[in-house]
């Protein structure tokens, strides 16, 4: 068994040794303070004398599958607004298993979320339980081309993809929003509550099976995109996975 013990002062010497060491500094905005420098200095001491740390490399107690984020529209339109050279040089930065930051599993929104231009899902078609109206024509003016892009640089990188919200018309207040606020949305204040976000869902069986169609054509569609995402990474949320997941047909796998 590999066992390592760290003294103290073996960490002192350690910490010293980081005095050299040019400062990390980082970007950072809010809403009332935009592009604001920070730095910080890697060689400050730790005073500490009583650490002990054991570090047992044959005993694995937890394995990281991988780094990411999530492709969102706002992020393309921002590589829009650069050089065709200095946004190549952002996605080599984030998507390089050489030189960037190895960014191998991402997830994306099957429709809005945060970062989205405006609200959108694949179907406002009220009542369309067929899914007539369903289309992924939107994510092809940015989420694929961006998925793509980055694609070329890590052709492996996992994509998984999970809703921000369902379509409007399957909520109880058909609309988007999970929380009344007049300064980013519409939604009527008393639709704003502390239950369970998901009771704003219509719990009917056809309901249901509609936005587990919904989820099927995404699937459906994107591999006629190339495969883009994998099903496996589907409905990482709890909520999904139990009340969607037995209506969904074929070999879909949750």
């Amino acid at each position: 068994m590999n066992v390592f013990k760290y003294s103290a002062l073996t960490l002192l010497v350690a910490f010293s040794a980081c005095k050299k060491q040019p400062q990390v500094t980082w970007v950072s905005s809010t809403n009332d303070n935009v592009w604001v420098e920070k730095t910080y200095n890697p060689s400050e001491e730790n005073t500490a004398t009583n650490l002990s740390i054991t570090i047992d490399t044959q005993n694995q107690e937890q394995e990281v599958t991988g780094f990411g984020g999530c492709f969102n529209e706002l992020g393309w339109d921002a590589l829009a607004m650069v050089t065709p050279e200095e946004k190549q040089q952002i996605l080599n930065d984030l998507f390089s298993q050489e030189t960037g930051c190895k960014f191998n599993v991402c997830r994306m929104p099957i429709g809005a979320n945060d970062y989205a231009v405006d609200w959108y899902s694949h179907n406002e078609t009220a009542e369309d339980f067929a899914m007539s109206n369903f289309s992924i024509d939107r994510d092809k003016k940015r989420l694929i081309p961006y998925i793509k892009e980055a694609q070329k640089i890590n052709p492996e990188i996992e994509v998984w993809a999970s809703p921000w919200c369902p379509p409007s018309w399957m909520k109880h207040s058909k609309h988007y929003a999970c929380k009344s606020n007049p300064e980013f949305n519409d939604l009527p204040e008393e639709w704003s509550s502390t239950e369970e976000l998901v009771s704003r869902f219509i719990t009917e069986p056809k309901y249901f099976e509609a936005y587990a169609l919904y989820f099927s054509k995404f699937v459906q569609a994107y591999t006629e995109e190339g495969g883009l995402i994998l099903v496996q990474y589907m409905f990482r949320t709890n909520i999904i996975r139990l009340k969607i997941s037995r209506h969904v047909f074929g070999t879909l796998k949750i």
